[in-house]
């Protein structure tokens, strides 16, 4: 995976300080009845503003105008908790009747430069703090998303760019709260300086609170949350390009099973098309020969007397032949074999016979030099009459069959 530092888009908590923004000279608070202490303030502003590592080295995060003059932003400034110094959680519903001494209010304005809002402090403590002058500085709890982009803006080089910024709470602060350049910010409104990184008791305890990273070749510090949700995204992703190997293998074994059972087609295929062709060109030769014994079977049941019909199969018709000829024949189950074998022999006697009859009529019929008188004409016909009479009732001969 890519873990190029330039690529990434983190978002994070912020406390962004204007130091002495309540001024009695020039923005004078006023006390109510009750003893509440009201007062209009800048709490943030443009710019670059630069914040030392805990290495020691310097960073310069870029606050453009469209971020903290957009609507979303400076909407949730409305109406959130004051707390006198910041602290180590979030407010919530949860734990906003301990934190709070007061409350913005809901008119939240700008200029070209700053950003500016009503709050009231409403609880004794920090009513003392600001009129002391002991915690008259303001600072925002917010988170941001950091864009690591650098360049030059407005003459002054930043390294990276705060941008969605939305709002937690304003605190009282006597000075700006150290802290390192990835989670915490100290934004001075007036002009731009690094922090004292010396002056605060919580800057051993914001530096011990951080953790290392390793990115392309170098270490950074990190706030534990930061670099787990680093980490997690980085164990997404690697778990995800996984997901896309194991897709791109199972993809290629199914396309080489695909290839393959296209090639077995491919390979039937053309052994039916060489099977048709062959077919295609011996299939006239078979349609002439079974014609020709179609006709040859058909003559050969004529001359035995056999009558055939055009639904009648090939064997149909030679068990006809068989029976005519042999009439006490029987042909249950036998085989294909056998009917040939004695078809041949019933076409056989069944020619005989044709022969022996032609002789015999060839033999009666008188010579045409030999003129017959009438009388004797009719006893010839008379004779062969009663002679076909006499064999009629009788089977055919026994002693030839095959």
């Amino acid at each position: 995976m890519n873990k190029k530092k330039d690529s990434m888009q983190v978002s994070q908590s912020r406390l962004d300080w204007y130091q002495d923004a309540i001024n009695y000279e020039t923005n004078p608070a006023e006390k109510t009845a009750e003893g509440f202490l009201i007062a209009r303030a800048p709490v943030t502003s443009i710019g670059v503003f630069s914040y030392r590592n805990p290495d020691g080295s310097e960073r310069r995060e870029l606050r453009l105008p469209e971020e903290v003059f957009a609507e979303e932003s400076l909407a949730s400034l409305k109406m959130k908790p004051l707390t006198l110094l910041h602290p180590d959680e979030k407010v919530t519903p949860e734990n906003v009747g301990e934190l709070s001494v007061g409350s913005v209010g809901s008119d939240v304005t700008s200029d070209s430069y700053r950003v500016y809002v009503s709050l009231t402090a409403t609880k004794k403590d920090a009513v003392d703090a600001v009129e002391n002058g002991s915690a008259r500085s303001l600072s925002c709890g917010y988170d941001c998303d950091i864009e690591w982009t650098s360049g030059t803006w407005m003459g002054m080089k930043y390294d990276c760019i705060q941008r969605k910024i939305r709002y937690n709470h304003v605190a009282l602060v006597p000075v700006p709260r150290a802290g390192d350049g990835n989670a915490i910010r100290m934004d001075s409104a007036g002009t731009p300086t690094l922090p004292d990184m010396n002056k605060h008791e919580n800057n051993t305890n914001q530096e011990d609170k951080m953790d290392k990273i390793h990115l392309d070749g170098a270490d950074y510090q990190a706030e534990p949350q930061v670099i787990a949700a680093y980490n997690k995204a980085v164990d997404r992703a690697d778990g995800l390009e996984k997901e896309l190997e194991k897709a791109r293998t199972d993809a290629k074994e199914q396309l080489d099973k695909l290839t393959a059972a296209k090639s077995t087609v491919e390979a039937e295929r053309d052994s039916i098309k060489e099977r048709l062709d062959a077919m295609e060109k011996e299939m006239p030769g078979k349609i002439e020969k079974a014609i020709k014994d179609r006709l040859e079977l058909v003559g050969k049941a004529a001359a035995a007397g056999v009558e055939v019909k055009t639904d009648m199969a090939d064997a149909d018709i030679k068990k006809a032949v068989i029976s005519k000829v042999f009439p006490s024949a029987n042909l249950d189950g036998k085989d294909e074999a056998y009917i040939e074998a004695r078809f041949d022999c019933a076409c056989e006697l069944s020619a005989t016979k044709g022969d022996e009859k032609s002789r015999k009529d060839a033999a009666d019929i008188p010579s045409a030099n030999h003129e017959l008188s009438a009388q004797d004409q009719l006893d010839a016909a008379k004779k062969r009459y009663n002679e076909r009479m006499d064999g009629a009732w009788k089977d055919e001969p026994k002693n030839k069959e095959a």
